[in-house]
């Protein structure tokens, strides 16, 4: 086990889980001060995830190239320059280039810091060590509300908010000057060899995984809205609700890191997406409170889904992870832009049906049909 490499990959995903919730959190101010509808204000987001997607799309080129270490630290200046321009923007356009290299860092950041942890880590503590990165996510996930709440009550603009929040991540970037790459790190054409197959299988998984983080991503950035704007809550009170989602997101994946390896990491995504759909549904009927257990049943399926990356495609899961992040680039791109233009249409409580539906095909396709058989094959095997 590579420990600074681990705590390298650890910190930076806290730095970026930090400033990535943040956007929730002020994005009924950033509508506000920039007057603009839900259709305009998801470009804030649509921005950012198809700039990620197209970084993700081109990880087959720098990733061998550059290696995981150094793309960890490029990333993190780059996704720090991002929130310094949305934190200075006069207009919305200068806003939306932010975005833009917020989105880079994003896709770039997705893959890097996931290949960094298979590579620094080995044998039973992969799967621990993928579990406790995502527990850092949900440890500043759960902190990022919390920190733009503690801002807004001493009377902190959204925009001040987002230059403080790039102070971790440059610091982070600095972390990576202490250190060389792991031998091997730059890996010339692993990342893109060996697909054949394969391809049915880690298109599946793709698939599945991107439907996961366009669900969660949505409960993420619109609970806060849901709250404000159907349920007359204030600010304080509607970053309560994000502040339990991801408080509950938290301590599933840290009951993962310790809890024993009982059930193979297919079958704890399957169980998660099937629980997760019955917690958003009764989300979205009962109340942004009930809303917010979904991150209970959705906690577990990042660092299974990642430990499964592993387990089935080996030495190509590089490029598996590619495929994964592209996916979940691709199609959190339209959530956004289909939930602030059906939020127009039809009311946001509406629109936020788009995440029930996303659950139920996640959640048959790792369950039923030919490529849900593959994809479980190919565990067993």
């Amino acid at each position: 086990m590579q420990w600074f490499h681990l705590l390298l990959a650890f910190l930076s995903l806290f730095a970026f889980g930090l400033a990535d919730n943040a956007r929730g959190p002020v994005f009924p101010d950033l509508l506000r001060d920039f007057g603009v509808n839900d259709s305009a204000g998801a470009l804030f987001f649509f921005t950012t995830s198809l700039f990620g997607l197209g970084n993700a799309l081109l990880s087959r080129f720098w990733l061998p190239r550059w290696g995981a270490y150094l793309s960890v630290r490029v990333y993190l200046a780059t996704q720090a320059s991002g929130l310094v321009a949305m934190g200075l923007a006069s207009h919305y356009v200068g806003v939306l280039a932010g975005a833009a290299l917020f989105g880079i860092a994003t896709g770039g950041l997705g893959v890097a810091q996931n290949v960094l942890v298979g590579r620094a880590s080995e044998g039973a503590g992969r799967r621990r060590a993928y579990s406790f990165l995502h527990c850092m996510y949900g440890a500043s996930s759960l902190a990022a509300p919390m920190i733009v709440s503690a801002f807004y009550a001493a009377g902190v603009h959204w925009q001040q908010v987002l230059l403080w929040l790039s102070v971790p991540s440059f610091a982070c970037c600095g972390l990576t000057w202490f250190r060389r790459a792991l031998p091997g790190d730059r890996r010339g054409r692993a990342v893109s060899a060996g697909v054949g197959a394969d391809r049915a299988v880690m298109l599946a998984f793709a698939l599945a995984f991107g439907l996961y983080v366009m669900s969660e991503i949505l409960v993420a950035t619109r609970i806060v809205l849901l709250g404000r704007r159907e349920y007359g809550l204030d600010a304080v009170a509607a970053n309560g609700h994000l502040t339990l989602f991801f408080a509950l997101l938290f301590a599933g994946r840290l009951l993962f890191v310790f809890a024993p390896a009982m059930w193979p990491p297919l079958t704890v995504i399957r169980a998660s997406g099937w629980l997760s759909l019955a917690a958003f549904i009764a989300g979205l009927c009962l109340g942004p409170d009930w809303l917010a257990w979904t991150g209970l049943a959705m906690a577990p399926f990042f660092p299974a889904a990642m430990a499964h990356l592993q387990e089935t495609f080996g030495a190509r899961a590089d490029g598996a992870m590619g495929w994964a992040f592209t996916c979940s680039s691709l199609l959190t791109m339209l959530m956004h832009q289909g939930v602030g233009s059906a939020g127009d249409a039809i009311g946001l409580w509406g629109a936020m049906w788009a995440g029930p539906l996303a659950l139920l095909a996640l959640a048959s396709l790792l369950s039923f049909g030919p490529l849900g058989r593959r994809v479980f094959s190919a565990t067993r095997s």
